[in-house]
């Protein structure tokens, strides 16, 4: 019972601006793209790198909609007229999930149909651990982002009427 009080803690805590199924949403992702990429790495397999490529498609998805929740910060807050001092960052994050979203589509065609092109599969395995690593290092950057966007949104626009 205290492991599931605690993961049920730690999800609570992660979706602080959010809600939970989008946080295990994007664990889930990142974990099946993980997991299948390892098994098409191992295996040598084609028909693993059609579901990462379909996955990778449906990951840029998720990202579009978490994307459109720190925009949706971003402006309340500016539309409540406050103005960021390090707007030009956030800026940034949004911008690098942009670059992410459109190289997951992209990565995740090439890689969904390298089986049907007859490529080597090993042509589609370095595309795909850069998809990898770049979702996993905008959901880290996009996490704290968001927390930082929700606190001060809700100090600054919410209680202030």
């Amino acid at each position: 019972m205290r492991l599931i009080d605690s993961i049920l803690g730690m999800l609570l805590k992660l979706s602080e601006g959010t809600s939970v199924y989008r946080v295990v949403e994007g664990f889930l992702v990142l974990l099946s793209l993980a997991s299948i990429l390892l098994i098409s790495m191992v295996f040598n397999t084609l028909i693993t790198l059609t579901a990462f490529g379909l996955i990778s498609i449906y990951g840029s998805h998720h990202l579009r909609r978490c994307r459109n929740l720190y925009q949706g910060y971003l402006l309340g807050i500016e539309g409540a007229g406050y103005r960021l001092n390090d707007r030009s960052i956030y800026r940034g994050v949004i911008a690098s999930i942009i670059a992410v979203e459109i190289l997951m589509i992209v990565g995740g065609l090439f890689i969904a149909i390298a089986p049907l092109l007859s490529l080597d599969p090993w042509l589609a395995i370095s595309p795909a651990v850069f998809i990898v690593i770049s979702f996993g290092v905008v959901a880290i950057v996009g996490h704290f982002t968001r927390v930082k966007l929700y606190r001060i949104f809700v100090s600054k626009v919410l209680r202030s009427g």
